[in-house]
């Protein structure tokens, strides 16, 4: 493109490439990345605290990534856990490609989880923003699994098979013998099943969808359900297998080839015991006692009227 422009001379600017996608698809992360390959900024990345980054897409200051002491002045593209953080154009300044390259607004996107949630503790507890920690479970036939209070999948009928759940870390897993399914969210959502939809999780409605797999390999995954928004689940096993996938409508689903197909077969299942849920994390503590004052007072401006 680059090449184009200067042999032609098309224009005299260089040319534009601008980066547009849905919120918290991975934008930043993806400049960031880019930024960090450049020789413009190799001398101040060695010098740079690790996991910092060098360029705020908020500041409209041009100084980025500049070092002062050995100390960061700004951050690199800020990847925000919230959506719509970013309301105009920003150009990076600091990737050396002869281009101009401009970070954008995400693009809401309804289907999203994220879209339906009302809180914002809840929402941030959603995103991945860290590194995925996948969490595996051997899982029978007549057992569900609650996604936090977002999602719930029920193993209808099967072999025993291998599910590896991709989702943010502050997401809590539950699995329960199907009977006692929904006792377990009208009892614990918004304390043991995080995050929620809303203060009143009594009043989400889940819609039903039936999905059946045929699955042929121990070794890899077989597919991925992926739930929009909020991450996806793989399939290791033999045999067919009958699912019931409960979201509130609205929300998109979809079935793919397996995005990491061999994360069972090289860590293997010793480490997934379902005690590597972070259900303890300060973020999940801090969420539940939110949840816990909106509760009261709910209750309370209920007893006033």
């Amino acid at each position: 493109m680059k090449k184009v422009y200067v042999t032609d001379r098309i224009h005299k600017m260089k040319p534009k490439v601008f980066i547009l996608g849905c919120t918290n698809a991975g934008k930043s992360s993806f400049l960031n990345k880019l930024i960090s390959h450049t020789t413009k900024n190799k001398d101040k990345r060695q010098k740079g605290i690790d996991g910092k980054v060098l360029y705020d897409r908020e500041s409209d200051n041009n100084d980025h990534g500049m070092m002062k002491g050995n100390k960061l002045l700004q951050d690199l593209l800020t990847v925000s856990p919230i959506p719509g953080t970013t309301m105009d154009f920003i150009e990076v300044q600091d990737l050396k490609f002869g281009l101009k390259v401009y970070d954008t607004p995400g693009v809401p996107n309804s289907a999203q989880v994220v879209s339906h949630i009302k809180d914002y503790q809840d929402a941030i507890q959603t995103f991945n923003n860290q590194k995925i920690i996948s969490i595996s479970y051997n899982i029978k036939s007549g057992y569900t699994m609650w996604l936090g209070a977002l999602a719930r999948l029920d193993f209808l009928n099967g072999e025993r098979t291998n599910m590896t759940f991709c989702m943010s870390p502050h997401v809590t897993f539950h699995r329960t013998p199907l009977e006692k399914g929904q006792k377990i969210y009208d009892d614990h959502a918004g304390n043991l099943l995080r995050p929620t939809y809303t203060s009143k999780p009594e009043e989400t409605e889940f819609e039903t969808h039936e999905i059946s797999l045929k699955m042929d390999d121990w070794y890899k995954g077989n597919y991925d359900l992926a739930i929009s928004g909020l991450g996806w689940i793989s399939f290791t096993g033999q045999g067919v297998i009958q699912l019931l996938l409960h979201i509130p409508k609205g929300i998109k689903y979809s079935i793919r080839e397996p995005l990491m197909p061999f994360e069972v077969e090289e860590k293997g299942l010793d480490r997934y015991t379902g005690k590597t849920v972070n259900l303890n994390s300060k973020k999940n503590v801090d969420g539940r006692e939110r949840f816990q004052i909106r509760q009261s007072l709910r209750e309370n401006n209920t007893q006033k009227k």
